[in-house]
């Protein structure tokens, strides 16, 4: 009977030292993520941001020579002598898609 009861007892012991660990573990996931889980999603959001301003300023870049390539184009219907207003839009127009597409 007494072995039994060592057993027991050893059992015992080692099941509550195993729950004693994995409370202690969970507990310091839970307070990992509460002190350095906003950190991270703040990260994310930061790259997120910095990839959408980047290609806010690639599209406003674009719209600008587009703007000055149409006006180029109105001035010449207009006037009808705006030719190297044209040549030089016809230019930055083929020179902003070479740097974008790469051709």
């Amino acid at each position: 009977m007494k072995s039994y009861e060592a057993l027991e007892t050893t059992l015992m012991t080692i099941l509550a030292i195993a729950g004693g660990i994995s409370v202690i573990t969970g507990a310091a996931i839970s307070i990992k993520n509460l002190f350095f889980g906003p950190f991270k999603r703040l990260r994310y959001l930061e790259q997120t941001v910095s990839k959408n301003v980047k290609r806010m300023t690639e599209v406003e870049e674009t719209i600008k020579i587009f703007l000055i390539s149409q006006k180029a184009i109105l001035d010449h219907l207009i006037s009808g002598d705006s030719e190297e207003e044209l040549k030089e839009a016809s230019k930055n127009i083929d020179n902003h898609l070479i740097e974008r597409i790469g051709h």
